[in-house]
């Protein structure tokens, strides 16, 4: 799910109150039917990923960094080989010394934006999140960069949902359903193809990041 919107419109706000951080004053939040407040709310938010435009790396190894120390039984390092491929970390591993355990430097010296947000996505999925929010996390990568990253989340589809908050046209256009939010509410939600035929609003949106005038 992608959601859109100018600077103000209510995108963060929204992705806050769907993974609990939030809570809401009036209305309703279900979750497969049950209002959110009947679950425990720590248990749900464990099963959330969060991924920023700008990635946490520590100077430690590439599989401290997705494992966040959490083991290393024959288990786990079969778990995280998993992960790597599927969020292809294995190409960059697969290219160094001492593979996973090669040493990043600080903030991830070594490392491109991408291999960050690869590394940043693979150590959600290591925790068995089963919703990640990434929020405007491809924003400041090249475009190949950005296509890679995409190709990644198709290979997650199924696995994972994704929320997406973006303004890149390339970013949201293959979502399997966009919220489009205007002034904190819902203005119009559908696929790419659908909401360019029913909703002005979307098309205008669409028109400015076009022309690189979308805040």
């Amino acid at each position: 799910m992608a959601l859109i919107g100018k600077s103000g419109a209510g995108k963060t706000t929204l992705a806050s109150v769907i993974t609990g951080l939030l809570t809401i004053s009036n209305g309703h939040l279900l979750i497969d039917g049950i209002e959110l407040n009947e679950y425990d709310v720590t248990s749900y938010r464990s099963r959330i990923g969060y991924v920023s435009q700008d990635a946490v790396i520590f100077n430690e190894s590439i599989y401290n960094n997705v494992t966040l120390w959490t083991g290393d039984t024959i288990d786990d390092r079969s778990f995280f080989n998993e992960i790597a491929e599927l969020t292809h970390l294995s190409d960059l591993i697969n290219g160094l010394p001492e593979r996973e355990n090669t040493i990043l430097g600080d903030n991830g010296l070594m490392l491109s934006g991408g291999q960050k947000q690869r590394i940043s996505i693979a150590r959600e999925l290591y925790k068995k999140t089963e919703i990640i929010v990434l929020d405007e996390a491809t924003s400041s990568l090249d475009s190949t960069t950005e296509t890679l990253i995409r190709e990644n989340l198709k290979n997650l589809n199924g696995l994972v949902t994704f929320i997406i908050i973006a303004h890149r046209l390339s970013t949201i256009q293959n979502a399997d359903n966009i919220v489009l939010l205007n002034d904190g509410k819902i203005a119009a939600t559908g696929t790419f193809d659908q909401l360019m035929k029913s909703s002005e609003l979307f098309r205008n949106t669409i028109q400015l990041q076009n022309t690189g005038h979308a805040s």
